[in-house]
């Protein structure tokens, strides 16, 4: 090849990407859009999916069964020696008198089971969010099954430390009484009050984390604000209102009438507190329904 051939030959042109082709007008186009606003509070959701928390209780339940001998020992032990501790500080060396003539470690006893439920139903509904948040961006589900579902150990230990103590108190010739039939009712009560806490809990500290730090704090002051290792009698009589407002006051002193017939029986200020705490926990679902849209963002 001479070099003016060169020269004449043309380069070959380079391959051009072929446009897209043009979109079919009469083809369906789907749009998924988040709602602006969330109605309602999510109940016929959470019965849509309500096989889905039988089957998380089970598992739940499960565990718990299948724990070994140790762990069944320390879930008796953590209750009893919190119970020998109190017993030892506020009776032997604080002299707390509730002046009933029973003995205080039974009056902490009834005192300390209704405690236990509330504090465990919300820390269990905060931590329940952390614990199964690589669940979020993955699939979808109310996530309000969550804290529900962490009440079932919660009443694990509720019907294991009433058996305890209904077993103590035959052992030591007390009475028992058909007072033990609005247990159930206290129970319930205390399980709302402190779901409706832990879900407004749990929703808060998606936005503040700060908030799961302080929440050990604010459970031991509330201790100490409910009438547990001391009677309400104790608070001044110009303040006595102001207590009451606590509805814990009334859940603990229904156990100790329930199991110790101590106090005054069930009136109708209990039924109001108690409906009270059911507008609560409404309360709480409201608030945790408008923000659990983001928990896959924040936590």
């Amino acid at each position: 090849m001479t070099v003016a051939d060169a020269q004449d030959q043309k380069p070959a042109p380079e391959d051009t990407a072929l446009p897209p082709p043009a979109p079919d007008r009469h083809q369906a186009v789907h749009r998924i859009v988040a709602d602006q606003k969330i109605e309602g509070l999510g109940i016929e959701e959470i019965w849509t999916y309500r096989e889905l928390i039988i089957g998380l209780i089970h598992r739940d339940f499960m565990a718990i069964k299948n724990q070994t001998p140790t762990a069944w020992f320390w879930r008796i032990l953590r209750p009893t020696f919190t119970l020998i501790t109190y017993t030892i500080l506020f009776e032997q060396i604080g002299k707390v008198d509730f002046g009933t003539g029973v003995p205080y470690f039974f009056v902490m006893s009834a005192a300390l089971i209704p405690w236990n439920i509330f504090s465990q139903v919300t820390l269990g509904a905060v931590t329940s969010i952390a614990s199964n948040s690589a669940f979020f961006g993955k699939v979808y589900f109310p996530r309000m099954i969550l804290p529900v579902v962490s009440v079932t150990d919660a009443v694990v230990d509720f019907l294991l430390t009433t058996v305890l103590l209904l077993a103590l108190l035959f052992y030591m010739g007390m009475p028992l009484t058909m007072n033990l039939v609005v247990v159930p009712f206290f129970a319930l009560w205390a399980i709302l009050l402190g779901l409706g806490c832990g879900l407004w809990l749990a929703a808060i500290n998606a936005l503040y984390r700060e908030v799961n730090q302080a929440l050990g704090y604010v459970i031991q002051l509330g201790f100490f604000f409910s009438p547990i290792v001391y009677p309400s009698e104790a608070i001044p009589e110009r303040f006595r209102d102001l207590y009451h407002l606590n509805p814990l006051v009334g859940i603990i002193e229904g156990f100790r009438w329930a199991f110790l017939q101590q106090g005054d029986p069930p009136n109708l200020t209990d039924l109001i507190a108690f409906g009270l705490t059911c507008l609560f926990a409404l309360s709480g679902m409201w608030a945790f329904r408008r923000i659990e849209r983001v928990f896959a963002d924040v936590i």
